[in-house]
C-alpha cells in the first residue's frame, strides 16, 4: 500500500541521495527506510531508485 509516509521517505531518499541520510533525517534506522522503499517498489510494480 502507497502511504503519504511511505512517499514522504522516497523523497527524502531522493533528496539527500542516500538511505543512510534520510535515516539519520527522519530519526528512524536504515532499514526502515530500506523497507518502506521495497514496499513502494512492490506496489508500483518496479524499482523506485533514482
Amino acid at each position: 500500500m502507497v502511504t503519504l509516509h511511505k512517499l514522504k521517505l522516497f523523497i527524502v531518499v531522493y533528496e539527500r541521495g542516500s538511505l543512510n541520510q534520510a535515516a539519520q533525517e527522519l530519526y528512524t534506522t536504515q532499514s526502515a527506510v530500506s523497507q518502506n522503499i521495497q514496499s513502494l517498489e512492490a506496489a508500483f510494480g518496479e524499482a523506485v531508485r533514482a
